[in-house]
């Protein structure tokens, strides 16, 4: 149980965000800029999607596609991507691998270098699950799937 100070607050002084002071912004010193500021702006830029949003397709075709499955018509419904644009997921591809050489070149801090490391690949595997949905490869889209998501 948290003891707490005679006047009921849980500190016996109040915290430093309440005393008038921003201390989360003091200064424009290097201690209160985050550690991958830098590299953030750039991945956020081209790797903050999520793979499912490119997966749409035209419900219509699909709702035909999943009759003629049930009723035995088709044994393999042909799905439609039309979000998947080959060579948008190519410049991400080239841009994320260009980011993750400047990071594993250019940052000192190891932590961050290994989160980013982490990170890049996780999305460099999404970008090429989505480039083997689109071209119909299902063994470059299962390696990359369980890369992924396990």
């Amino acid at each position: 149980m948290t003891e707490q100070a005679p006047s009921g607050q849980l500190f016996e002084e109040d915290p430093p965000e309440s005393q008038g002071e921003d201390f989360q912004t003091q200064g424009d010193n290097d201690e209160n800029r985050p550690l991958d500021a830098g590299w953030y702006e750039r991945f956020e830029r081209v790797g903050s999607f999520q793979a499912y949003e490119y997966l749409d397709g035209d419900k219509s075709i699909r709702e035909r596609q999943k009759d003629q499955f049930i009723s035995g018509e088709k044994e393999n419904p042909v799905l439609d991507y039309p979000k998947l644009d080959i060579e948008k997921l190519d410049r991400y591809e080239i841009e994320l691998m260009e980011i993750k050489a400047d990071v594993l070149t250019g940052e000192s801090n190891e932590t961050v270098k290994q989160v980013y490391r982490w990170r890049l690949n996780e999305k460099i595997a999404e970008v090429r699950m989505l480039k083997a949905t689109a071209n119909g490869d299902m063994r470059k889209f299962k390696r990359y799937c369980r890369f992924v998501y396990g």
